[in-house]
């Protein structure tokens, strides 16, 4: 799930920053062509207040891109995907050893307890990178796309009725029980 509020947030940066410099390019040009008209003697006057203010609004756009960066969010966000998506990756191999282990009875060693250890550190790590203050509404969206995936429903109490009817989530060898609870949702 954190990988998918991430990726959305990226997302959203990246096309921030991209159509505000679509908008200034396009204020540019405007620019351009009205300067360009002023040189016809027939379009001189009528042009030179369209020339004035897509001058300006390009002055302002660019002041605004170089005061408000985007691309510095989307970066921030695309950091903590990697970083959960690594984090998924990891407790998988993890999870896959420990099976084969029990499999064959042998007794989870060490190494395993300390990789453990080490993945719930790193898990913390990420956890503290988090914003302050998430977007509720994409966080939202991120749960219930995350019951969907597991349950087939998107809404809470769907997934709870689903989880006591006795239906297995939506992920082949896992059972019911050894899944974490349904995402709950988003508390004002």
């Amino acid at each position: 799930m954190n990988q998918n509020y991430h990726r959305r947030l990226r997302q959203r940066w990246e096309g921030r920053n991209r159509r505000l410099k679509v908008t200034i390019a396009g204020l540019a040009v405007i620019s351009l062509l009205a300067t360009a008209l002023q040189l016809v003697p027939s379009f001189a006057t009528s042009t030179q207040v369209v020339s004035i203010i897509a001058a300006v609004a390009s002055v302002g756009a660019a002041i605004w891109l170089n005061v408000k960066d985007y691309s510095l969010p989307a970066a921030h966000h695309e950091e903590l995907y990697r970083q959960w998506s690594l984090l998924k990756e990891d407790l998988r191999e993890l999870r896959s050893t420990v099976e084969r282990l029990s499999g064959s009875n042998k007794s989870v060693s060490t190494d395993v307890i300390d990789k453990w250890s080490a993945l719930d550190r790193y898990k913390s790590r990420i956890e503290m990178a988090e914003p302050d203050d998430p977007d509720r509404d994409v966080l939202q969206q991120c749960y219930e796309d995350e019951n969907e995936s597991r349950w087939g429903v998107r809404k809470y109490e769907d997934v709870l009725q689903a989880k006591q009817s006795g239906r297995a989530p939506n992920w082949p060898g896992l059972a019911a029980a050894d899944i974490v609870p349904p995402a709950q949702p988003v508390s004002p």
